[in-house]
């Protein structure tokens, strides 16, 4: 959770905002945001590599806890294969890059101040 302490406008961009925001740290941090729906002292969620950590941890609970329970345990097992894993992995990877690499390349065809204004 964050503190808002500013927010100004991007030059030549309608629809983005750069946010100074309180964090904790020794120095605030900056994200560029599309939302509307803030004010200055507002309180937000940042979320890192320890929000990613916190989401594998939520994950595994959820996981222990389903196959813990008569109702889903004989569907959810609390263990899999390390093959299986590394092809979720795979796939998981390969969906990104997949995902990523259009927006990119559409991005780097446009002059900076151009990539600004569209989505």
């Amino acid at each position: 959770v964050a503190t808002v302490d500013e927010i100004a406008p991007i030059e030549g961009a309608d629809r983005i905002r750069l946010t100074e925001v309180d964090a904790g740290g020794d120095e605030p941090v900056e994200v560029v945001c599309g939302a509307t729906n803030f004010a200055v002292g507002d309180l937000v969620a940042v979320l890192g590599l320890g929000g990613g950590i916190l989401g594998i941890a939520m994950g595994w609970f959820a996981l222990r806890l389903l196959a813990a329970l008569p109702q889903t345990a004989s569907i959810v097992t609390a263990s899999f294969p390390l093959p299986l894993l590394a092809e979720a992995l795979g796939i998981s990877v390969l969906a990104g890059l997949i995902a990523g690499a259009l927006p990119a390349w559409r991005g780097a065809q446009l002059s900076p101040v151009e990539a600004l204004r569209h989505d």
